[in-house]
């Protein structure tokens, strides 16, 4: 559990003015924004079915 933490962490930390600069620039914001929500939502899923 508590490796999905961390990794759940990691995804938040992504959230970041120069990363989200960085997909502007690169075009991909959107595509991004769904992959995080996509990686989000598992390791969310992940937590929640640990806590069972």
């Amino acid at each position: 559990m508590a490796s999905d933490i961390d990794e759940l962490l990691g995804f938040i930390a992504d959230i970041n003015p120069t990363e989200i600069a960085s997909h502007i620039e690169q075009g991909n914001l959107a595509e991004w924004c769904e992959s995080w929500r996509q990686v989000a939502t598992v390791a969310v899923e992940n937590l929640r079915l640990a806590q069972k």
